[in-house]
């Protein structure tokens, strides 16, 4: 794994697997919207290739915490990269 994913190590396997289990791919169009705020949250999105951007949550994430404190943990340290960009780009 790179750097980017190995905050995912701490995810439990039987999580990813059920995700996969019950899961489908498809695929979206650049632009393409996936859903909107307000709509039901009855869906998990994994991103397997490509950018989008997300809401964190949703009943599936609830009965897997193990899983959202990953997601949670994956933000952060993006956010964390980004600020630190913000903070050298505004010192230069």
């Amino acid at each position: 794994m790179d750097g980017n994913d190995a905050e995912l190590e701490a995810v439990d396997l039987g999580d990813v697997e059920e995700l996969f289990r019950i899961g489908r791919e498809i695929t979206f169009e650049p632009g393409q919207v996936i859903f909107e705020g307000g709509d039901e949250g009855d869906s998990v999105f994994v991103v397997l290739e490509g950018e989008a951007q997300v809401d964190v949550g949703g009943s599936f994430l609830l009965r897997h915490p193990g899983l959202a404190l990953s997601v949670l943990r994956t933000l952060v340290l993006r956010l964390r990269e980004v600020e630190q960009r913000i903070d050298a780009w505004m010192a230069s």
